[in-house]
């Protein structure tokens, strides 16, 4: 009995579980993409760009909008 339970286990544990692992990576996968689907606005964008590195884009931006605005 306790071999069927170690083989049992085996199983679960060498061939079950990166199913599943992979399984949770795609559905994970496919939410982001459709999160990245979703329109943003200028404000959020504006702050991706900072988050994301892109710091000369985002003060050019800024520095664009702040001109528009006070003309």
């Amino acid at each position: 009995m306790k071999a069927l339970v170690e083989a049992v286990a085996n199983v679960v544990l060498f061939m079950v579980t990166p199913a599943v692992v992979v399984w949770v990576q795609s559905r994970l996968a496919v939410a982001i993409e459709a999160l990245g689907r979703l329109p943003v606005e200028k404000s959020e964008a504006q702050t991706t760009y900072l988050w994301s590195g892109n710091r000369e884009q985002a003060g050019r931006s800024c520095l664009a909008q702040a001109a528009a605005e006070h003309k």
